[in-house]
C-alpha cells in the first residue's frame, strides 16, 4: 500500500516573503520521499489554499484564508488515503481543531512541528495581531492537543501540552546548497553577511550601533540581505550616524544574486536578539545556511550544532548592548590569519562538521519512522 503523507502549512506560496521556510519543507518533503513516502501538500496561496498532489496543483477559494486551509485539506482526505498529516504550526485556532479533528476521524496520524518553541515571545513581538493571535492560541491548545498524536520540535521538553515530543534538529539539504566561491581575506577589510527575514528577534541594531562608535584600522562592511518590518529602523540608524559607506542593503535576494554577494563576505551574523522572544537556544535553518557556505560566525544565543568553545563561531552578550565590533575584527584576525589554514580549507571545515549533525535525511529519521510505526491516539 502507497504511503501517503499530508504536508500542510499556513506559508504563503505566493507572497515568498519567507524563502528559508520553503527551503526547510522542501527539505522536509525530500526526506519523506527519499524514504519511500508520497507526499502532498497544501499551504496558503494569497487569500487562497493549495493542494499540490502528484503533479497537479489546485487552487481552493474561501471567504478567508484559513478556511480555505480546512478546506484543501478536506479535499485532500476525499481525494487519498494518508497514513499521515505533518503540520507547520502557526497558531491554535478553531480551524486548526477543525483540520486536526477531521484527521483523526480519517484515521490519519497527526504530527504538529513547532519551528520556535517557546513562541509566546514571537508572537507578543507581533504587536496587537499578534496578542489576538495568542489569546487564541490559549483557549485552543488543549482543544486540539487531545486530536495530535506527537510534536516536534527543537526543544528538549519530553511532553507539549500533554502530547509526546520528538525532539529534531533543524535539518537542511546541503546538497542543494553547495560551498560558496572563498576568496582570500584581507587584514584591512572585514566584510559581514547577514540574510534574514529583519524581525526584531534579528537585532541587528546592536550592531550598527556597535558600527556607530567602531574606530579600528579595519574596514567593517555590513550586508544585510533580506527584506522585514526592522529594515526601516535600520535605515534610520545608518543615516542618524552616518554609516552609508559601512551598511548596504541588498533587499531580499535568492539564486545567482544572492550567492555572488555571500562570496564576497568573510563572517556570517546569526542573530542577535533572540533574547527578546525568550529563546534560550537557536536552532535556525540560517545557521546551517551559513555553515554550508563555510562561514565563520557571529552569535548571542548559543545555538545546538555550534558550541561555545568552537574556534569559529564568535559569541557576544545576549543583552541590548551595541555589539563591539573591535571583537569581531579580533576574531576575524584569529580566524583566517592565526589558524595557519588558508579561507578555502576554513570553509570547508564549518561545512563538514556541520553537515555530519544536521543534514535533514538524518535528523528527520524520528519522525518519518513515527510515521511508520503507527503509533498515535
Amino acid at each position: 500500500m502507497e504511503k501517503n503523507v499530508l504536508y500542510i502549512t499556513y506559508v504563503d506560496y505566493l507572497e515568498s516573503a519567507f524563502p528559508g521556510v520553503q527551503i526547510k519543507i522542501q527539505g522536509q518533503t525530500m526526506a519523506m520521499e527519499g524514504a519511500g513516502l508520497h507526499v502532498d501538500r497544501v499551504n496558503q496561496y494569497g487569500r487562497d489554499a493549495q493542494l499540490v498532489t502528484g503533479g497537479e496543483t489546485r487552487l481552493i477559494s474561501a471567504p478567508l484564508p484559513r478556511l480555505a486551509i480546512y478546506r484543501a485539506v478536506k479535499a485532500a482526505v476525499e481525494q487519498r488515503h494518508y497514513m499521515a498529516a505533518y503540520i507547520r504550526f502557526q497558531f491554535f485556532s478553531e480551524d486548526v481543531r477543525k483540520i486536526c479533528k477531521l484527521l483523526k476521524s480519517r484515521g490519519v496520524r497527526v504530527l504538529m512541528e513547532f519551528p520556535t518553541y517557546p513562541y509566546e515571545g514571537e508572537l507578543h513581538q507581533q504587536g496587537p495581531k499578534g496578542e489576538i493571535k495568542l489569546l487564541c492560541d490559549r483557549l485552543y491548545r488543549r482543544p486540539c492537543a487531545k486530536y495530535i498524536d506527537a510534536f516536534v520540535t527543537q526543544a528538549e521538553e519530553p511532553k507539549i501540552y500533554g502530547v509526546n515530543c520528538i525532539r529534531v534538529l533543524n535539518g537542511l539539504d546541503y546538497a542543494t546548497h553547495p560551498l560558496r566561491t572563498i576568496r582570500p581575506a584581507r587584514a584591512d577589510a572585514l566584510h559581514l553577511v547577514a540574510v534574514a527575514s529583519m524581525l526584531p528577534w534579528h537585532g541587528y541594531d546592536r550592531l550598527l550601533h556597535g558600527l556607530a562608535v567602531y574606530k579600528g584600522g579595519t574596514k567593517v562592511v555590513l550586508h544585510l540581505v533580506g527584506q522585514g518590518k526592522e529594515i526601516a529602523k535600520y535605515r534610520e540608524i545608518v543615516e542618524k550616524h552616518h554609516l552609508e559607506d559601512q551598511v548596504v542593503f541588498h533587499g531580499a535576494q535568492g539564486g545567482a544574486a544572492l550567492e555572488e554577494i555571500v562570496s564576497g563576505c568573510d563572517i556570517a551574523v546569526g542573530s542577535l536578539g533572540a533574547f527578546r522572544i525568550g529563546l534560550k537556544k537557536m536552532s535556525t535553518l540560517k545557521s546551517r545556511e551559513y555553515c554550508a557556505w563555510g562561514f565563520p560566525s557571529v552569535n548571542a544565543t548559543p545555538t545546538d550544532i555550534l558550541s561555545m568553545e568552537d574556534p569559529f563561531c564568535l559569541f557576544v552578550p545576549e543583552d541590548e548592548s551595541a555589539v563591539d565590533v573591535e571583537q569581531i575584527v579580533q576574531f576575524y584576525h584569529r580566524v583566517y590569519f592565526d589558524s595557519g589554514l588558508t579561507a578555502r580549507q576554513i570553509g570547508e571545515k564549518i561545512r563538514a562538521a556541520a553537515e555530519g549533525c544536521s543534514d535533514v535525511r538524518a535528523v528527520f529519521r524520528p519522525v518519518i519512522e513515527f510515521m511508520e510505526r503507527g503509533e498515535g491516539k
